[in-house]
Parts: C-alpha cells; structure tokens; sequence
C-alpha cells in the first residue's frame, strides 16, 4: 500500500468508498478492524475465542448434569423422598440454571480477557483452572445426588461449590469491578442449593 503513495503518486487516490490510499497509509483502516474483534456481555468487552471457551465449558457442564437429573426426576424414587417446604417448584430449576451459566460464562470469559490483557498470564491460567474445579463440582452434584443417590455427599459437594462460586466471583469482581457483580447471584444460589440438599438428607435418613 505505501508503494502507491511514496512511488511516483505523491497526491492521495481516492477509493471506492470515500477513503484515499493515505488514509489507509495512515492506519485509518486498522481501527475499523480492531473494534469488530471484541463483543460486549452486560458491559464486559471481551474476545470472542475467549468467550467460546467459557460457554462452551458451562453449557457441557450443565449438558452433562442434565443427562443426570432429567431421567432421575421421573422416577417413583425421586416422587417418594421427603422434600422440605421451601423447595422451589420444579419450574423454576430450568430457568435459573441457565441463566447462571450464562453469567459463569460472560464474566469468566472477561475476567480471563482482563488479565491477558495486563500480562498477567498466570493469574489468568490460575482463574481458568478455578472456573474448570467449579464446573467439574457443578456438574458431578448432579450425579451424586440423582444419579448416585448419595443424599449426604451431595449436600457436602453442595457446599464445597458454593465456596467455589463465591471465591471465583470474589476473583472476578477484584479483576472486573462493578459489571462483574453479576455473578453473585451464582453462588448465592447454591448456597440456597447447599441449605436445601442438606434438608432433604435430614429428612430422608
């Protein structure tokens, strides 16, 4: 491009477009592609790749604990065990969860971003292998509980991923500020979750 410029076309040419070959020269274009690499989730500019990687993670896992639960609810077992009075109507499960994964996977995916972003790679590899504990927790309660029919270990799983959701949220407002808050409803939940598996052990003893 800086050959027609600089070789014998001292005066700019014009384009197509409006533009002139010393606009391009000058990087005018360049800007033009940058801004398309980026897109915005509730405020969280981050990279595409990224967030790919992020929901593509949350989404299997909640594939994963679904292969578990959809036929376990169904069943006489589930019908017959004693449930505690709070339980939310089963309506509600599958419109919370994915609007939580939706959450894991857009803060995550900025928070990881963020920190590249900085240089700080190892802070960023160290939140990523943190997001993989907790979405490995997640989605074995699943299985525990229906699948297993561990009632006490579940409620103790139960728990450990609500530490591992309020210690990754914690992380990722430290990183993000403010729009990351988004993802306190996360761990919030399952700590209800935790409250309500450890009933249901009780009561089923």
């Amino acid at each position: 491009m800086e050959s027609l410029v600089s070789r014998g076309h001292r005066s700019p040419i014009p384009l197509p477009d409006g533009r002139t070959t010393q606009d391009l020269a000058a990087g005018e274009f360049g800007p033009r592609v940058t801004r398309v690499t980026r897109v915005r989730v509730k405020g969280l500019p981050l990279h595409p790749s990224t967030l790919a990687k992020t929901a593509g993670a949350a989404f299997l896992t909640a594939a994963i604990g679904g292969r578990a639960t959809g036929p376990a609810v169904q069943t006489d077992w589930y019908a017959k065990l004693r449930k505690p009075s709070f339980q939310p109507p089963k309506q509600v499960f599958p419109i919370v969860w994915p609007l939580l994964y939706t959450d894991i996977a857009g803060v995550s995916a900025a928070t990881i971003d963020e920190l590249d972003a900085r240089g700080d790679t190892e802070q960023a590899r160290k939140f990523s292998a943190l997001l993989a504990l907790n979405l490995v927790l997640n989605g074995s309660w699943s299985w525990l509980f229906f699948n297993r029919r561990q009632l006490g270990g579940a409620a103790i799983l139960a728990g450990a991923l609500a530490v591992s959701s309020a210690d990754l949220t914690r992380r990722a407002v430290r990183v993000k500020g403010a729009p990351a808050r988004v993802l306190w409803p996360y761990p919030l939940w399952c700590t209800f979750a935790t409250v309500l598996s450890s009933r249901i052990w009780w009561l089923n003893r």
